[in-house]
């Protein structure tokens, strides 16, 4: 194994690991919005450090797994500043289970 075989198997592991402490985490959160009434869990990812890892598709797939039968997705929506015209997006987490 070469060394960017090595670094790429770290990232995995890395992300691997994050998705089940991520499941773990959120877990009492989207059982309590189902006993509210809701489809969907969702989370916003502006300002957060794990961004990079939640958008990751390794991510998402092991947390479509360890969440059986929920849908997880990433959305971002596509926003203008209206002094300088410029373009921006936001991107949120979606978990939903309908």
């Amino acid at each position: 194994m070469n060394f960017a075989e090595k670094l790429n198997q770290e990232r995995v592991d890395k992300i691997n690991d994050y998705a089940i402490s991520f499941a773990e985490d959120i877990e009492l959160e989207i059982i309590q919005s189902a006993q509210k009434g809701y489809a969907a869990y969702s989370i916003s990812l502006e300002d957060r450090d794990d961004a990079h890892i939640i958008k990751d598709p390794i991510f998402l797939k092991n947390l479509e797994v360890l969440l059986d039968g929920c849908t997880v997705e990433i959305t971002s929506n596509e926003y203008t500043n209206l002094f300088f015209k410029n373009k921006y997006y936001k991107y949120k987490l979606i978990i939903s289970w309908e």
